[in-house]
Order: C-alpha cells, then sequence, then structure tokens
C-alpha cells in the first residue's frame, strides 16, 4: 500500500485532484476468494479509502472494545 493517506479523526470527501487520484485505486471488482477482495494489498487500499471518508472514529463507533 503505497500511497500517502490522510486518516484522521474525523473523515472527509475527496474533491477534485484528490478524488482522481483515490477514485483508481480502488479495485475494479469485489471478489471474494477466502476473503473480501482476491490479496491484501486490495484489502488494505479499500480499508484506507473507507478510513480516510469516514474518519477512524467511526471505525471505533461500530467495533466491540470488550473484545
Amino acid at each position: 500500500m503505497n500511497p500517502e493517506w490522510k486518516i484522521e479523526r474525523e473523515g472527509h470527501e475527496w474533491k477534485g485532484d484528490e478524488f482522481n487520484k483515490r477514485i483508481y485505486q480502488a479495485p475494479e471488482k469485489i471478489e471474494y476468494v477466502g476473503a473480501i477482495f482476491v490479496d491484501e494489498g486490495e484489502r488494505l487500499t479499500v480499508l484506507a479509502m473507507l478510513l480516510e471518508n469516514l474518519g477512524v472514529d467511526k471505525a471505533v463507533q461500530i467495533g466491540n472494545l470488550e473484545y
């Protein structure tokens, strides 16, 4: 996972050049082969994209901190 991501507590909307850069980093299609997406690199890219858009606080809210 090479691109520099701007992952913060609060998410942000992609606009302009950032949108054009990010949209082409997403995997072309969702494939399930024992896990969502074919390899870990694709999974990490999608995770980074979601965290960048939604923010880390959202990820923590959906998790169960008791585990």
